[in-house]
């Protein structure tokens, strides 16, 4: 009589969706910190040296945002089609829309983000502390709090759509 074994845990099926979820995790993780980092960083001293240190900070962490937002999509991709047979329900189908154009708008804040980095980054240079402040309140104020909430959306989308 033959033994088998289980070696479930040895699957590539199984890692992708784990890789996925463990950059989402990531991803608001570092989204939260900054947020309530930067916010307490935000309201202390207004010297030059001050903003060159949170805008050197601030280019970590939005490297590491872009990083973990491309992870996202390709995992994704790669998991949604190992399950493209769900995809007949039209329910499944809103879901998914719904979580592909909330991705979206999350790859396009976190481009803003960038953007509003360089920017910081560039006044910086220039000395213009007023102009480096209003971009750098943007990103900490606005968009890393809507990236979060927007996060959580798709991520209880993503739980609704396993549901199925």
């Amino acid at each position: 009589m033959e033994v088998g074994y289980n070696i479930a845990f040895a699957r590539l099926g199984q890692f992708l969706p784990f890789l996925h979820i463990t950059t989402c995790v990531f991803f608001i993780g570092i989204q939260a910190g900054f947020s309530m980092i930067y916010r307490r960083f935000m309201q202390e001293d207004e010297s030059k040296e001050h903003y060159e240190r949170l805008v050197k900070t601030l280019g970590d962490f939005i490297y590491t945002l872009v990083i973990c937002v491309i992870l996202i999509a390709v995992t994704g991709t790669f998991v949604n089609e190992a399950d493209s047979i769900k995809s007949a329900d039209p329910m499944v189908k809103a879901i998914l829309a719904t979580k592909y154009t909330l991705s979206t708008f999350i790859a396009f804040n976190v481009s803003y983000m960038a953007y509003a980095y360089y920017k910081a980054k560039k006044y910086i240079a220039n000395d213009d502390l007023i102009q480096c402040h209003e971009n750098l309140l943007v990103i900490v104020k606005y968009f890393s709090p809507l990236n979060l909430i927007i996060s959580l959306v798709a991520i209880y989308l993503g739980v609704a759509y396993r549901g199925f």
